[in-house]
Order: C-alpha cells, then structure tokens, then sequence
C-alpha cells in the first residue's frame, strides 16, 4: 500500500506526535519534522517570514506595523514577531497591531506601544474576521482533539486563535489560554468559597430567625441541620467542602463545644447509612480544628467506639477509613503524651486487622 499523503499524512502525523507528549499542553512544542506533513501544514521553521530575508527596514517595519498591514491570506501581520494571527491584542492608544500573546507578554513589563511609545492602560482580545477554514486546516484541528486538547480550547481556537500555518503560536496560544482559564476557575472559586463561608459563619448567630439566636439549643440546631446539609452531599465535592469549612469555623471560634459537636456525630459514626460520611466528619474536624477537639477524641471511650466500628464494619470502605483515621493520628500526634490513646488505638487495630 502507497504511502499516506496530503491531509491523511497529516493527520497521520499529528496523531503519532501524541505519544510524544504526556501533556499536549506543553508550550514549544512542535509537530515533528516531516516533508509530506511541512506541505500540508508548516512547522515552526518554515512560518511566514518576511520576503526579504534582510531584517525588514524602517520603513517596512512601520509598514507591518500600522492598522492595514496583512498577508496574501488577508491576515494582519504582528509588528513584533511578524507572523500572521487570527487573534489580535488591541490597544486603545494607537492604530498598530499586534498578536495577542506578543503584545500581552510585553504588557507585563512595559505600557507603551512597541512601536509609537503612546502610553496604553489595557489589552483587549479581538478577533480578526477572515474566511473559511481549508480542509488540511480542519483535519488539523480534528487532530488536536485526539492529540489531547480539550474540545472548548479547540472551538475557541477555531473561533479567534492564531493562523494554523503556524504550529508554534498554536500550541504557544493553546496552553497560555489553559493556563489562563484554569486560573479564573480557581479565582472564581475561592471567591465563592470566601462569600460562603464568610455568610455562613454568622449563621448560628443570625437576628430575627425566630428564637433566642444565641442560646445553645439554637446554636445545636444549627449545627445538626448543617450536618444534615453534608450527609446528603457527595464527599470531595465543592459543596461539601464549603459545608465542611464553615463547621470547622464554627467549632474554632467556639460557637459550640467539642463535646457537643461528638455527642451529633456519634450517633451516625456508630451505624446507619451515613456511616462513612460522619467519620469523614470526624477525621476532618480532628485534623482541622484546634487541638481542644483531638483531646476530646483521643480518649479511651472514643477509640473504644471506633475499633467496634471497625471490628463489626462488613463495608471495607468503613474499614479502611477508620483505619487510616487512627494511624493517621497516630503518626501526627506521637510527639504528644496526651494523646498517648492514638497510639494505643492504632497498635490494637493493627493486631485486630493481623498487619
């Protein structure tokens, strides 16, 4: 069988270029070098260049920089790395023009225009509108998919990304819009987190809910229904997260006691369906909160009650969480003779369970 060529050799190749990589969203990197695949689309080394092969003049210089410069493609050209986009960096200040990551990067350290030094405040992303994509161009983008890009990067890529010829600024533009939408997740976020857990420390405390919002039976009640809140969330979630943060507030600023906060969770840690949530329950609040709440646990009564747990448990995620529960803080607490019992618990687990 002949050789594959054209946009199936293509394809070919950008598809062997997986197993290169663990991480597609590397920056740098390139497909390998290939004499079919260059003719379908170019590497890093054959990218649009000037005509000349001599630095461009002045006078060309101000040429590929000022608002009308393009290409045979009608794309406009960037006045500082002198590759076509499809992405540009806009700045208010002047006409000139710049591809998004060149003039965003010098952004970083500078404000002036590259070209004129008319001082700018912002960089705004804008679109370049041009025509269709050709066939070798869509099986390109197919193949980022099965190389390991995400398919949102791919259609925003396909929408406002920089011109396909050019598979440095590609992967260069892929992994720096990763990067910057995982950020605004994780800012976006911890601000939601901050808000909630932030309202949801002066819950107890709440004016006008009914009842004297500071008595400890209200202060109880809040915490039960909060805990209920958590027992029907999934574990590892946000939202349970977020629940779990703000009992752990509450127990640190003392809005209810450690041992009323065992005497809840003791009840659904002993049986019942929501066994294994409450002693996540428990491992939480004893890792996070103040050492008041692990003195309270460290006791013979409590360690009793979680080597039953782990004797009669049938579920070997029930064991298995108590287990690493007591070597857990066997290991943390060891420096300290007052919880000499998490010692005691973790050697008596250890021979129930013949380790």
């Amino acid at each position: 069988e002949p050789p594959a060529t054209g946009v199936s050799h293509l394809q070919q190749v950008l598809l062997s270029y997986k197993e290169l990589t663990s991480n597609p969203y590397h920056k740098g990197v390139d497909i390998p070098n290939d004499p079919q695949a260059a003719s379908a689309a170019p590497s890093r080394s054959s990218r649009s260049q000037p005509a000349s092969p001599e630095p461009p003049s002045e006078e060309e210089a101000k040429d590929e920089l000022s608002g009308g410069s393009s290409n045979h493609d009608g794309l406009p050209v960037c006045g500082v790395c002198f590759d076509t986009f499809r992405m540009r960096g806009f700045i208010l200040c002047c006409d000139h023009q710049f591809c998004y990551p060149c003039i965003q990067k010098w952004a970083l350290s500078k404000k002036t225009c590259p070209h004129c030094s008319r001082t700018f405040t912002e960089v705004y992303e804008c679109p370049v509108q041009v025509g269709e994509y050709t066939q070798e161009q869509l099986v390109f983008l197919d193949a980022l998919l099965e190389m390991g890009y995400k398919e949102e990067d791919v259609n925003a890529l396909k929408e406002c990304g920089p011109h396909l010829s050019s598979q440095e600024l590609v992967f260069r533009w892929l992994a720096e819009y990763r990067q910057n939408a995982e950020r605004k997740a994780a800012r976006e976020a911890a601000k939601s987190q901050q808000l909630k857990a932030g309202q949801a420390s002066r819950l107890p405390f709440r004016t006008g809910v009914g009842g004297d919002s500071k008595s400890p039976k209200y202060v109880r009640k809040a915490f039960e229904d909060e805990l209920e809140n958590i027992f029907h969330m999934e574990i590892g979630t946000q939202q349970f997260l977020n629940g779990m943060n703000q009992m752990v507030e509450w127990l640190n600023a003392k809005s209810f006691t450690a041992k009323d906060a065992l005497k809840v969770i003791k009840g659904p840690i002993k049986s019942g369906n929501q066994q294994l949530k409450a002693l996540y329950v428990l491992e939480v609040f004893v890792n996070n909160c103040n050492l008041t709440f692990a003195l309270e646990v460290a006791t013979r009564k409590w360690m009793e009650r979680l080597l039953k747990v782990l004797k009669e448990s049938r579920e070997p995620q029930i064991a298995s969480k108590v287990m690493g529960m007591l070597l857990e803080w066997e290991r943390r607490f060891s420096s300290d003779q007052r919880f000499h019992e998490f010692s005691v618990a973790a050697s008596k687990a250890r021979h129930q369970q013949g380790m």
